[in-house]
């Protein structure tokens, strides 16, 4: 048999952020970051001359999903209620992506609800100040 064999396990993605550690996360994308603003910013004129400028763009929105009945859910309440911020960290150690940044914050409360189905939660919060934004493999040969 030849190829490359791939393997990834949820119990290796990392989440901190305003003092808490997410580990229980539901089942799909567990977590995702989008920067708020583009990189580079063109802007042509009339006469057909070009200005391209870099854009800082260090702030991005971090959306995860965590289980119903989580306790993830109780100690990102308490966070919340308390203005907590801090610092933010994304580590998928299946590969290389990290997303580092001074802080957090949070961005929108999850709807309230009640289900018989396990749904998950939606957190959504900014993150502030980022120090690191490394994009990489997230299912390493093994």
């Amino acid at each position: 048999m030849s190829g490359i064999s791939r393997q990834f396990s949820g119990d290796e993605v990392l989440l901190t952020l305003v003092g808490v550690s997410v580990s229980e996360f539901a089942k799909g994308t567990m977590v995702s970051i989008e920067l708020e603003e583009d990189d580079t910013v063109v802007t042509q004129g009339h006469a057909g001359s070009i200005l391209v400028a870099d854009n800082p763009n260090n702030v991005a929105t971090a959306t995860f999903t965590t289980m119903q009945g989580s306790a993830d859910n109780d100690a990102l309440s308490a966070a919340i209620a308390a203005g907590a911020s801090g610092p933010f960290l994304f580590q998928d150690l299946n590969g290389n992506t990290l997303v580092s940044a001074v802080g957090a914050k949070n961005k929108k409360r999850p709807a309230a609800k009640a289900v018989t189905e396990g749904e998950g939660i939606e957190w959504t919060f900014w993150v502030l100040g980022i120090q690191e934004w490394t994009i990489g493999s997230n299912l390493p040969a093994v």
